[in-house]
């Protein structure tokens, strides 16, 4: 059977980029997460006090989307907010959060190595380029 869509670049990027949520998604439900959970927690250890509204534009959510993010991370004591001027509040993670925090990379870093043996050694690094500019500069 022809398929005309194997030809074009985008579909590719597609289907490479459901095949790699996928793979997330299943590693992630053992610790109870989905993708935007464990990219919260991520950039929040990176971050420590980082304010919502950043984070938000960071995650590119939109903000209605943040509250109940957040409320999810605290309910699980994995997050805890405290106020930064009178209208923001930082977020920082609580030591159990920083122990899911180590767990969601060892599923992050089994995933990249995984995306990282389908490419050519010598091409890692251009691989990589490749697709941050196409996110970065679109």
């Amino acid at each position: 059977m022809k398929d005309p869509l194997a030809k074009l670049p985008g579909y590719a990027l597609r289907r490479a980029s459901v095949t790699m949520m996928d793979a997330l998604s299943e590693g992630l439900k053992d610790l109870d997460l989905k993708f935007t959970e464990s990219t919260a927690l991520v950039l929040i250890g990176a971050n420590p006090g980082i304010r919502q509204a950043d984070l938000v534009e960071m995650l590119a959510i939109q903000r209605p989307n943040m509250v109940p993010l957040v409320a999810r991370l605290e309910m699980h004591g994995w997050v805890e907010r405290a106020a930064v001027d009178g209208r923001s509040f930082g977020l920082t993670l609580t030591p159990a959060g920083e122990a899911l925090l180590n767990r969601v990379w060892v599923v992050v870093n089994d995933l990249e190595q995984r995306l990282i043996s389908h490419v050519r050694t010598d091409q890692v690094e251009i691989f990589h380029k490749t697709l941050t500019a196409i996110w970065q500069n679109w």
